[in-house]
């Protein structure tokens, strides 16, 4: 049933559930009023009866020749008083106590009603009682009604009226309503495939559009049905940014694929052409220098893999181990490791606070690292790198500034980016950030911090890290921390 139900499209699911939700309101509507009808008339019908016996009373039985002693029998009672009320399905018949007919109607030709004794005991006991007997092919109501004079019952009437007229009406009724039930169920059925067709045409138009765009994966193209105020238009608008997200993150990842290649075929190529100088050059001096310049390059290119592998682990959820950590020793570890690479520039070291935090010590120590080798890569030789650990309104800070080149303010918000590239001077050449203040962002981020960073062109550039402070009683989690790239 679930797969004949999947099947099935939304247009039809739609109008056969407003079908079924219309025949079953007309269905108990037209239920209420034929029971209604039909309980209506039959007290109409047996209020009748009554009315009907007190005239027979009053008509066989007048007041000034009632008698206590009176007795019944077939001699003594004489029906045509009662004449003008014969009519087809309309019969009178007068009982003794003891059950035998001792008076009928001519237009019962002599053939009484059948006598139900149950209903003969409470006319005896004083009580009126109403039944249904069948006469011939006709259904007839009885009332069967005491006469009584004091307490004591002379004779009982049973008089009846042709339920036919009834049944008649009920049964048009009945027409009439399943005429009208299949009439509001088909104008139903077709007024809501009308209105999930025109209510769901958009969304056909969505299908279509979207394929189309996946088909020619022109990302770059938007349903645009912002005019819409309604759910169909909240959807599209959700779509088309996910189609800006989608066409943001192949662009991203068709740019970042083209620089790291372009990072990685940089050092492949000084190394593949310095270790062919090393078997031409005879120098010997000139043949080590060529093997320095290559060990040099298979460090850069170490490096741009760990690099790599380090986002890849980040995209997947990067574990980050959880200790007190001194953020004095990390940064004075990560700038004794700068001093080795950064020929010509002057790297210093500040500790105003020794602050302790809860982290990853080698995680924080490659934090530093990267902001100290992207400091020595932008800023030209002779130039000063400092670094600073102190304490701010509650937070442990470590600062790295120099003195260097700055970054325009419009591409400080882009530079955390994967590879984010900035144009420089008139030729068009191109400064890549590379990876390494994107994976700045990120492990600050896993261990609860903040990176900032202002800059002023010409003047230099000062990146600040804030991290919460280490709480004096501390006891490692049971389960380590995951760095996620969202």
């Amino acid at each position: 049933m679930p797969r004949l139900t999947s099947d099935v499209s939304l247009r039809l699911r739609l109008a056969v559930t407003y079908a079924v939700v219309v025949a079953l309101v007309v269905g108990v509507l037209g239920t209420v009023l034929y029971v209604t009808m039909r309980e209506t008339l039959g007290a109409e019908m047996d209020q009748r009866l009554q009315v009907r016996v007190e005239e027979i009373r009053y008509a066989l039985w007048p007041p000034q020749v009632a008698s206590p002693s009176f007795e019944m029998t077939g001699r003594q009672l004489d029906l045509s008083p009662i004449a003008q009320l014969e009519a087809p399905g309309r019969y009178v018949q007068v009982l003794d106590p003891s059950g035998s007919v001792i008076g009928l109607t001519t237009n019962m030709q002599g053939t009484p009603l059948p006598i139900d004794q149950a209903n003969l005991q409470a006319a005896r006991r004083g009580q009126s009682v109403f039944s249904d007997v069948t006469r011939g092919a006709r259904t007839l109501r009885v009332l069967t009604a005491p006469v009584a004079f004091g307490n004591n019952v002379v004779a009982v009437i049973q008089v009846t009226q042709s339920r036919e007229p009834l049944n008649e009406t009920m049964a048009g009724l009945k027409q009439t309503l399943t005429t009208l039930g299949l009439a509001a169920l088909g104008l139903a059925a077709s007024v809501g495939w009308l209105v999930a067709y025109r209510g769901l045409q958009p969304l056909s138009e969505i299908t279509s559009r979207a394929a189309d765009i996946a088909s020619k994966r022109n990302f770059g193209e938007r349903l645009r049905l912002r005019r819409r105020r309604d759910e169909i238009g909240v959807l599209a608008e959700t779509i088309d940014g996910l189609l800006a997200q989608v066409e943001h993150t192949l662009r991203t990842h068709r740019e970042f694929v083209a620089d790291t290649s372009h990072e990685l075929r940089n050092p492949l190529l000084a190394i593949r052409t310095n270790l062919e100088l090393v078997t031409r050059v005879a120098d010997q001096e000139a043949r080590d220098e060529c093997i320095r310049e290559a060990r040099e390059q298979t460090e850069r290119l170490s490096r741009l893999v760990s690099d790599l592998l380090l986002l890849a682990q980040i995209d997947r959820g990067l574990t980050i181990e959880h200790h007190r950590v001194a953020l004095s020793a990390v940064c004075e570890r990560a700038v004794q490791t700068a001093r080795q690479h950064a020929a010509g520039h002057e790297i210093s070291l500040q500790v105003r606070n020794a602050v302790q935090i809860i982290g990853d010590e080698g995680r924080l120590e490659q934090i530093v690292s990267n902001l100290l080798d992207n400091a020595i890569k932008h800023t030209p030789k002779g130039t000063d790198v400092g670094v600073t650990v102190d304490e701010h309104d509650g937070q442990a800070r470590i600062l790295v500034s120099d003195t260097g080149e700055g970054i325009a303010a419009e591409h400080l918000e882009h530079i955390f980016e994967r590879e984010y590239r900035v144009k420089r001077g008139r030729r068009g050449s191109y400064s890549s950030y590379g990876l390494g203040l994107a994976i700045v962002h990120y492990l600050t981020q896993a261990h609860g911090g903040q990176v900032e960073v202002r800059s002023v062109v010409g003047e230099g550039s000062c990146f600040t890290l804030s991290f919460p402070l280490a709480p004096r009683e501390w006891s490692a989690p049971a389960r380590p921390a995951l760095a996620s790239a969202s």
